[in-house]
């Protein structure tokens, strides 16, 4: 399978995403949606956020931020200098949809954190086919390549 790196943002973030996978037009300019019109596995948002101090942040400031932005039990890792939690919930508006959730955060500088938040909404009836587990870490391994751009000082 072949991947694209496409910033997003003003260039805050890039992501790896599948080349099949194609940016939703929106004119929300708060996320961005991509939808994969091969498999139709389902709709990928991406958001960001910014998180600034007068004073310092640590990075177990970050990690608790990231620790403690979900519901319930959850996946938690730590990549190069980037932590992301992982986890799935059925969707609140229809109970025939799962929502998996990864939130992915970085240390900017001593003063600005950024946390981008992916969901991926997919039909529940789908997670029943063969290979549906493979195609969740395919999706996880993109997220785990998410790149924080750090402003040259």
């Amino acid at each position: 399978m072949e991947f694209d790196r496409v910033s997003l943002f003003g260039d805050k973030i890039s992501i790896r995403i599948p080349h099949e996978w194609k940016e939703v037009d929106s004119d929300d300019n708060e996320t961005v949606t991509f939808y994969d019109q091969v498999d139709k596995l389902g709709w990928l948002r991406v958001s960001l956020f910014t998180k600034q101090t007068e004073e310092s942040f640590q990075e177990k400031d970050l990690k608790n931020l990231i620790d403690t932005a979900h519901k319930g039990d959850c996946g938690f890792y730590k990549i190069e200098d980037i932590y992301i939690a992982a986890w799935e919930e059925e969707a609140e508006s229809d109970n025939s949809l799962m929502m998996f959730y990864w939130e992915a955060g970085a240390i900017i500088n001593s003063k600005l954190m950024r946390m981008a938040i992916f969901s991926l909404t997919v039909e529940k009836e789908r997670m029943n086919k063969d290979g549906f587990d493979d195609e969740i870490a395919m999706i996880q391994d993109c997220i785990f390549a998410t790149h924080f751009a750090k402003p040259v000082q």
